[in-house]
């Protein structure tokens, strides 16, 4: 059973948690997009807090009520919004068609309406914010700070939502931990040698390692999960590291794997947990720098 401190932990992860997080901490990155964030906390408003205190959220139909009042309160802020904004016509005009969409569906599956409204919600924030401004927010950083004395924790993670990732570096980094996250590092790759050896310097440079659980890292296919295939070659490299430094002065408390989750409650039961993390433990804390 799922203790009390890794629940309170994976409640102050969530997606309006970090959008909250950002502007509390007035992130340097987000500040001039102060209203946009607003905007998303807004459209989540109310909705995660319930998917994480109902079990039967996704039938519950207080819930895709609760959606459509969000969608439907915000219509006016987010027109405006993306008229005003820098971008091409095509971008404006799917923008648009998609929120029209999300406000005119008949899904009766919240789980679906949920992501739809999240990939959305991405969908906008990928088009205010491009990637290489994160990465070029992170070298700066990084380098301002001195990073370097701080642990450094790979996160494997299968999704692109980008300002909700940086919520979480950006969490994690005031916690006194260095997470390591690619998108914020490279350009997309299209050549897996390529990427291969820049994670493999990235996962031996790591003391720690923590896997992101989502619906999009983790495919429900044959009775139990599958893990995405990068997030599965992270997870085996990391272990064979793990293996080849047990001899080594390097404590195993260095070397450990952890996972932690947001929205579900407890995974599947009736489904067989993915052998690939079977050990990893559920991150409960950040303590003095290191993942608990």
């Amino acid at each position: 059973m799922m203790s009390e401190l890794n629940r309170n932990f994976e409640l102050n992860v969530t997606r309006i948690r970090m959008y909250q997080w950002l502007l509390e901490n007035k992130n340097d990155f987000v500040k001039e997009k102060v209203s946009n964030l607003e905007l998303f906390v807004s459209l989540l408003g109310g909705i995660e807090q319930f998917i994480i205190e109902n079990a039967d959220y996704a039938s519950n139909s207080q819930l895709n009520q609760l959606i459509s009042r969000n969608l439907n309160e915000n219509r006016k802020t987010l027109e405006l919004m993306i008229d005003t904004e820098v971008m091409r016509k095509q971008s404006r005009d799917k923008l648009k068609r998609d929120y029209k969409a999300l406000i005119e569906s008949t899904e009766t599956n919240n789980k679906k309406l949920f992501t739809k409204l999240s990939k959305f919600i991405t969908s906008l924030s990928d088009r205010l914010f491009k990637q290489i401004e994160y990465i070029e927010y992170m070298k700066t950083a990084i380098n301002k700070d001195n990073s370097g004395h701080l642990h450094k924790v790979f996160l494997s993670y299968a999704f692109k939502d980008l300002l909700y990732l940086l919520g979480i570096f950006d969490y994690f980094y005031k916690n006194g931990i260095y997470l390591y996250i690619d998108a914020f590092h490279n350009v997309e790759q299209t050549d897996g040698e390529v990427l291969k050896n820049l994670l493999k310097v990235e996962l031996e440079t790591s003391k720690q390692f923590l896997f992101l659980r989502t619906a999009n890292s983790e495919l429900a296919m044959r009775g139990s999960y599958q893990i995405r295939q990068w997030c599965a070659w992270e997870i085996g490299y990391y272990d064979k590291l793990r293996k080849n430094r047990s001899g080594s002065n390097i404590t195993e408390y260095l070397n450990e794997c952890f996972y932690f989750r947001v929205y579900e409650k407890k995974i599947d039961t009736n489904r067989a947990v993915n052998l690939l993390i079977q050990s990893f433990k559920q991150l409960k804390s950040i303590e003095n720098g290191y993942l608990e």
